[in-house]
């Protein structure tokens, strides 16, 4: 199950480190009620990265899929949240994606940066 925290505890840096490096995933943060972004450990994200870059895919995307379903259905206050979750996954599983390097090329074009 995902660790969900709302925007307001980021005040506690030192908490929310900590939370970070014990859930050993993804923090996501949410602004009244709806998803603004997501932390992690750098441990945590060098694992993930690690992990990627072995197989070019992530374990099992139709299982989380549906358990984002799930979570959806029991979390109404996270919906949005889940959905948004699962829309990733889905685009993940049908290679809608680009590495960070070329996207970050992209947006510092796009805004003269």
């Amino acid at each position: 199950m995902p660790k969900i925290i709302p925007i307001r505890d980021l005040k506690n840096t030192t908490e929310v480190l900590k939370l970070c490096e014990e859930v050993h995933e993804p923090v996501f943060v949410t602004k009244n009620g709806y998803g603004a972004m997501v932390i992690m450990s750098m441990d945590t994200f060098e694992t993930k990265l690690a992990n990627y870059a072995d197989d070019h895919t992530l374990p099992d995307i139709d299982s989380k899929i549906e358990d984002l379903k799930e979570c959806r259905k029991n979390n109404p206050h996270h919906r949005e949240l889940y959905r948004k979750l699962e829309e990733g996954f889905k685009d993940i599983a049908d290679g809608c994606v680009v590495d960070a390097f070329t996207a970050m090329k992209e947006r510092r074009a796009k805004y003269g940066l």
